[in-house]
């Protein structure tokens, strides 16, 4: 076979790949507790479990974070909030909640007035037997508090 019939097969294998579709998928493995996750070609990240998932901070020093799972699996869920001091964020508090299927954390912090703060947001989900089958970290939009 020369070179062009060659090269002519790896592009027409090439495009027929690229022609099957624009997602990506993450499989997830029971042992090692991978996240399974779908990244469609806008590169949303969707959850196989998460449904819902949205830390908030306001000015004022409100700060939530709602969780909503899509089956009754459990979880463990911590809330952060960070300041913005020296050029990084650092963890100035935390609030933890466990349980199964949704919940919420929501509490009333005193903020610096001047000073920039986020909500920083972690969960865990755990299959029937303890296992981690999903995780994730999400980030509120930073404010500057009054």
């Amino acid at each position: 076979m020369n070179i062009r019939k060659i090269l002519a097969s790896v592009l027409t294998v090439s495009a027929v790949i690229c022609s099957i579709g624009n997602g990506v998928f993450a499989y997830e493995s029971r042992n090692e507790g991978e996240n399974v996750s779908v990244q469609n070609e806008g590169s949303v990240l969707r959850y196989a479990q998460i449904a819902k998932f949205t830390p908030t901070i306001n000015s004022s020093g409100s700060i939530k974070v709602s969780l909503t799972l899509r089956s009754g699996l459990d979880y463990s869920m911590t809330l952060e909030l960070e300041q913005y001091v020296g050029g990084s964020w650092e963890s100035i508090d935390s609030w933890y909640l466990d349980g199964n299927y949704a919940g919420t954390i929501s509490e009333s912090c005193s903020l610096e007035s001047g000073e920039r703060y986020r909500a920083r947001a972690y969960v865990e989900v755990y299959d029937e037997y303890g296992d981690i089958v999903e995780s994730t970290t999400k980030y509120s939009s930073a404010i500057t508090a009054r």
